[in-house]
């Protein structure tokens, strides 16, 4: 079984490009994921993955995300080798078949909306009315009746 989940995150802005024959879209990025424990010197290092997303779920992490953001990937790895230059090269990415967000939309500075406009000269603010709730339907328990 063939089956990875990734956290990490996204090194560069995801770029999206379209296959020549059919028109289908392919977005490529790479992320960083942070290793569970700290190197001798104390320092935790990442390992660096390359990714590749077909179809809608390529166009949607491109128009979602940016450098910087923490992604989650669902997916598998796949190797596959091509010739430069007369020497054969060899490339692992995972194939994301599944993201989700794990940056906050509020850290999102893409998503920033800015404070509303102050209100116009002689505009009055509504007076905020105070209702009474009636809690005549309620009963009083004692802290020591409650089963939690």
């Amino acid at each position: 079984m063939n089956k990875v989940i990734l956290i990490g995150n996204i090194v560069a802005d995801p770029e999206l490009r379209y296959t020549p024959q059919n028109n289908i879209a392919c977005c490529t990025f790479r992320i960083a994921v942070q290793r569970k424990y700290p190197n001798q010197q104390g320092v935790r290092e990442a390992d660096f993955f390359n990714c590749v997303a077909w179809r809608q779920t390529g166009e949607n992490i491109h128009k979602f995300f940016r450098k910087g953001q923490k992604i989650a990937l669902n997916g598998s790895m796949q190797n596959r080798s091509y010739e430069q230059d007369g020497q054969k090269r060899y490339i692992t990415e995972l194939l994301v078949e599944e993201f989700d967000f794990v940056t906050p939309r509020d850290r999102d500075a893409d998503n920033y909306a800015p404070p509303p406009p102050p209100p116009s000269p002689g505009y009055q603010q509504p007076q905020a009315t105070q209702t009474k709730m009636d809690t005549s339907g309620f009963t009083e328990v004692d802290d020591d009746e409650l089963p939690f």
